[in-house]
């Protein structure tokens, strides 16, 4: 089915990002305070929200509905990537709202990322707990690699097998991205710009990924609605 040009964001809302011991909120309550302002920002009131697509085990479309009043919920699912989850989310919304299954649908995320339990803890626990899991378990955890930025290493270190790449090109991504978080005042590392240099001279935490290379882990939560043109 071709989507282009047939569902649009129209609401977008953010918590404070921060990097320090307990934001003070649930994950729930980050990712309604998000979603209220993304509300805000669309001129709309939660009762006419319409569709939710929950985050992955920190969210529930039907929590999130009873505490923003979207009374007349005919949509509602949740997909399982991990961190990537709401922005793969963004399709189905477009298809949600351009099949007439909703009018208005709410995409959530974020959780307590910096004071909560990291990714390292909850994967040595609990093989459910993020998409992969068992694959982490069978394949990853017996061989001391327990963090994300060492199973990533390992696909890294098999495109510059394949494909030559260097770590000046892994370090133009890191660049790009600290760049762009120049524009953004709200961004944990807004006023910290980022060399091509100092990336080269950061060090190493699983080669060929460096400390740069690797996404903060913060507290904090954002919001979109999604309807039609």
């Amino acid at each position: 089915m071709e989507l282009k040009d047939k569902a649009c964001i129209v609401g977008i809302g953010e918590t404070r990002y921060c990097r320090k011991p307990g934001s003070g909120m649930s994950e729930e309550a980050l990712q309604l305070v998000a979603s209220r302002a993304a509300l805000e920002d669309a001129g709309l009131k939660g009762r006419d929200i319409d569709g939710i697509l929950a985050f992955p085990n920190v969210g529930k479309c039907e929590a999130l509905a009873a505490n923003l009043g979207s009374e007349n919920l005919r949509f509602a699912a949740i997909i399982h990537m991990g961190g990537a989850t709401p922005v793969a989310s963004l399709r189905l919304a477009a298809m949600a709202v351009a099949t007439g299954q909703a009018n208005y649908v709410l995409i959530p995320g974020g959780w307590n990322g910096y004071s909560g339990a990291r990714v390292r803890q909850t994967v040595s626990t609990d093989k459910h707990s993020l998409p992969g899991g068992g694959i982490a378990w069978d394949y990853y955890l017996p061989h001391g690699l327990t963090a994300p930025p060492q199973w990533y290493a390992l696909m890294a270190r098999r495109h510059m097998h394949e494909y030559g790449t260097t770590h000046a090109q892994f370090g133009a991504v890191a660049v790009a991205m600290r760049r762009h978080a120049q524009l953004n005042p709200g961004a944990v590392m807004c006023g910290k710009p980022l060399t091509i240099e100092e990336y080269l001279a950061s060090p190493m935490l699983a080669d060929p990924y460096r400390v740069n290379d690797c996404c903060l882990e913060t507290d904090g939560g954002t919001a979109v609605i999604v309807t039609s043109p």
